[in-house]
């Protein structure tokens, strides 16, 4: 990538020093603010990769602090391997549309809620609702909503929408009598639904894998996954369900050892992969003294 041109000639104590760039001064050598000379896309693309390579945690922190190219920092916000580096990338994010698009693609959920809590336009709100991947970070979203310029979309989400609490949120937004009717019906669903796992004594496999894949209830999806035995069903839950708490439950049913290696390498939620690598180290016996995860 081309340099700046323009050169910048500093004397201190007597010494011309020549530079186009900060990352060109010599060593030792610290200007105040008033006289660095402008950051170049070299430097921000060399922040950007001390901020994800770097081995010192924080390092890294220190270096996505001093980032302010926002096409590096949502990257880096979508994809943290830290979760205080993603939120400092979070913050120094000034672009509403950019902070949206973490919001709903960010791998972990408490960056994109750190994201969404940003963002106040309404249209790029609504879409949140629709289409974020996190269920805390949709209904988050819906909080700041106007219910007055969004009444068709709450009465979709109110009844569609998989997360139990999007769908109350969007309800208590509504409050409206023959919705707050709909939802009590579909409340009562979700309990039969939840009720008929419990009392699957028998663990039939076969009806608890139905229930752990398509049920449109995250809870039910959980009482289903916590009694499941049948690891190849439990596999695809982990791999292909959308709501990382039911993600959590199955890792904890797994003993695959194969399957947990290769989400612990190449998974890219975060909560995910710490949770995979958690659960293969309790199976192999690493770390005897380690209280055991809330989720097995």
């Amino acid at each position: 990538m081309k340099k700046s041109l323009v050169l910048f000639v500093i004397m201190l104590g007597g010494l011309s020093v020549q530079v186009r760039a900060e990352n060109e001064l010599p060593p030792g050598l610290v200007l105040p603010p008033g006289l660095r000379p402008p950051r170049t896309m070299d430097d921000e693309v060399t922040l950007a990769k001390n901020a994800q390579d770097d081995k010192n945690r924080e390092i890294r922190r220190e270096e996505v602090a001093k980032l302010t190219d926002q096409t590096l920092l949502a990257e880096i916000a979508k994809n943290p391997d830290d979760l205080e580096i993603g939120k400092i990338a979070v913050a120094n994010l000034k672009d509403q549309m950019i902070l949206a698009d973490v919001a709903k693609h960010s791998k972990d959920m408490w960056v994109s809620e750190a994201a969404v809590r940003r963002v106040n336009d309404q249209a790029l709100l609504a879409d949140i609702v629709k289409n974020g991947n996190h269920s805390w970070v949709r209904d988050r979203a819906a909080l700041g909503l106007n219910v007055g310029e969004h009444k068709v979309l709450f009465a979709e989400i109110a009844e569609t929408d998989e997360s139990l609490q999007v769908r109350l949120t969007a309800m208590m937004k509504l409050n409206d009598p023959v919705i707050l009717a709909e939802f009590s019906a579909n409340l009562l669903g979700h309990w039969r639904r939840h009720r008929e796992v419990a009392d699957n004594t028998a663990h039939d496999q076969t009806a608890l894998a139905v229930s752990a894949k398509t049920d449109k209830d995250k809870c039910v999806r959980i009482s289903a996954v916590k009694r499941l035995a049948d690891q190849t069903v439990l596999a695809e839950v982990v791999k292909n369900d959308k709501d990382w708490l039911v993600r959590l439950f199955a890792i904890g049913k797994l003993e695959t050892q194969a399957t947990l290696a290769e989400l612990a390498e190449n998974e890219k939620d975060v909560l995910v992969r710490n949770a995979a690598t958690e659960r293969l180290k309790d199976l192999r016996g690493e770390d005897p003294q380690r209280k055991k995860s809330f989720y097995w």
